[in-house]
């Protein structure tokens, strides 16, 4: 097998830059988004009760994300682990949207545009948490700034405080 059809087929174990992180997960946010949408409403046509059809459509949608950020905006390997720390990430997300979105309803004017400033406030807290916390402790690559299994990181001799700032030899 030749090296291109072996990074091909694997995640890579070089990530893209934090803007390409971000621009992918916007793009992986608006398609999940637009997916779960079109799930509830098609499920509603089908005759699901409301909340049966909003949480099978929820579901969907975040194992799409799940799976898409992984692989393409994280380049991250995944497991057990990853996909534990991603659950319950959504679930606390899942609960930051419902009340950002309340507490949006309760301080906006009574406007036409009102429910869907709420919406996209809610979307926007949840979208912003969930990329940090996705980048920075989900899908952390060995190697990040910070990163423990960095051997630097532990060292008994490595630079702390102001001589962290001072250019080391």
């Amino acid at each position: 097998m030749s090296e291109q059809s072996e990074q091909a087929v694997g995640p890579s174990p070089v990530r893209p830059s934090r803007p390409v992180q971000l621009l992918r997960f916007l793009l992986v946010g608006c398609l999940c988004a637009v997916m779960d949408l079109l799930g509830y409403r098609c499920l509603l046509g089908l005759g699901l009760a409301t909340t049966a059809a909003k949480s099978l459509s929820f579901v969907l949608a975040t194992l799409t994300a799940y799976c898409l950020n992984r692989r393409w905006t994280f380049h991250a390997p995944g497991g057990a682990c990853q996909a534990s720390g991603f659950t319950l990430l959504y679930g606390l997300s899942f609960a930051l949207n419902v009340g950002t979105n309340a507490l949006a309803l309760r301080l906006l004017p009574a406007a036409s545009w009102r429910v869907m400033a709420a919406w996209a406030i809610a979307g926007a807290a949840g979208s912003v948490v969930n990329f940090v916390v996705l980048r920075a402790l989900v899908f952390r690559h060995p190697g990040d700034p910070g990163d423990v299994t960095d051997a630097g990181a532990m060292s008994a001799d490595a630079p702390s405080g102001a001589d962290a700032l001072t250019p080391q030899p």
